[in-house]
């Protein structure tokens, strides 16, 4: 797998696009799977676990983000939090913004990518995909993208 330091933005303009189109197509299904809590259920995330459920309306934009097997799961942030513990060295991908949409101190906008490394702060509001892959392809160049695929051997789904 590349190298990648922590809070490093994955920039693929033809992801983020891709992505931006996809949303309208599963927002609802998004708003359902990760409804808004009641208050007194408003608490910090520590741990999330991932969950089978979620496989096939992500498709479309996991296979944008990294080839073969990955763990990965949805996130939702109710209030400025830490990323979740157990998902540290992964793929946070930007699936909803409301409000000011920070990670660490990066601002995003839906679709962007980012590796994060370690515990970060993120921002209320957030409606996150973090995958912990094998391969990631998100924000790679075309000549590199050429050179991966002459050499790399093929994951099962």
């Amino acid at each position: 797998m590349r190298s990648f330091h922590h809070l490093q933005v994955l920039h693929d303009e033809e992801v983020e696009a891709r992505i931006g189109c996809l949303i309208p197509h599963i927002e609802n299904w998004l708003n359902g799977t990760l409804p808004l809590p009641r208050k007194e259920d408003m608490r910090p995330i520590g741990v999330v676990i991932a969950d089978a459920k979620i496989d096939i309306p992500l498709r479309p934009i996991r296979d944008m983000i990294y080839k073969g097997v990955a763990e990965f799961t949805l996130l939702r942030t109710y209030n400025d939090t830490f990323t979740p513990q157990n998902f540290s060295k992964a793929v946070y991908t930007v699936l909803g913004v409301d409000g000011s949409g920070i990670i660490g101190h990066i601002k995003v906008t839906l679709g962007k990518s980012i590796w994060i490394d370690r515990s970060a702060p993120i921002s209320a509001g957030l409606i996150l995909l973090i995958s912990k892959p094998a391969e990631i392809i998100v924000g790679r160049d075309s000549s590199e993208e050429q050179t991966i695929s002459r050499t790399s051997v093929g994951f099962a789904r």
